[in-house]
């Protein structure tokens, strides 16, 4: 019987994605890019707060440390996590294709030749041969980014992006400010509305943890955990 639910689960699954048409995933692809974006902006503030809080333990304030601590913390093992639930496998990687480092964010960065690069769909990247010099063997020309499909990428942006409101809201809230009257804060805040939604498009029936820390669980597409209105 436990058999016979895990292939109706996976069966469901695969109804999910391959439902989704080419041009609605490159709809998805461009959203998850926008939330990588405020992701990449989110990252940079909650640098220069964390280098403040870490000023002002400098200065003597102690329980700043322990805030600025306990986010070093968190950022790093978000980053650990990141890098671990996605990565290219060997038989994912191309004939001449290399892993040159993992970048978190469900992307990873890959050295590769012109024919690899056209493979992915990539621009053809420029080529240091002469216009009359004939090419015997792929020229491993250049290093470009390779993403995690939506139905993965979603779901480390849905995470990382969490934990980043989470810390940034911490910091506001040690300097006495309210991270909902916060700009910055609250456009993160839609963009990880965007990414859960791309997530449970895809990846119906699973779990991810919501903004308030509790787990809930994607249902059908119609009544997914909505963006609350402005």
């Amino acid at each position: 019987m436990k058999t016979r639910t895990i292939v109706a689960a996976m069966l469901l699954l695969c109804g999910v994605l391959h439902a989704q048409t080419p041009t609605q995933q490159k709809a998805d692809e461009k959203t998850l890019e926008t939330v990588y974006a405020a992701r990449e902006q989110a990252d940079q503030f909650l640098d220069l707060a964390w280098d403040s809080e870490l000023k002002k333990a400098i200065a003597g304030d102690s329980k700043a440390g322990e805030l600025a601590n306990k986010i070093d913390d968190d950022r790093k093992r978000q980053q650990r996590w990141e890098v671990s639930a996605w990565s290219l496998s060997n038989s994912a990687l191309r004939p001449g294709e290399s892993i040159e480092s993992e970048l978190g964010n469900g992307v990873v960065a890959v050295r590769g030749t012109i024919q690899t690069a056209i493979s992915r769909g990539l621009p053809v990247p420029p080529s240091t041969a002469e216009p009359d010099q004939k090419i015997d063997k792929p020229a491993h020309c250049c290093v470009y980014m390779v993403k995690a499909p939506p139905e993965i990428r979603s779901r480390i942006l849905v995470e990382g992006l969490r934990h980043d409101l989470k810390n940034f809201a911490a910091i506001l809230q040690f300097d006495g400010k309210s991270a909902e009257s916060d700009g910055f804060w609250v456009s993160w805040k839609s963009a990880w509305f965007d990414a859960q939604e791309v997530f449970c498009k895809y990846n119906q029936g699973a779990q991810f943890i919501d903004l308030n820390g509790e787990a809930q669980t994607c249902k059908t597409s119609s009544s997914v955990q909505s963006k609350p209105h402005d």
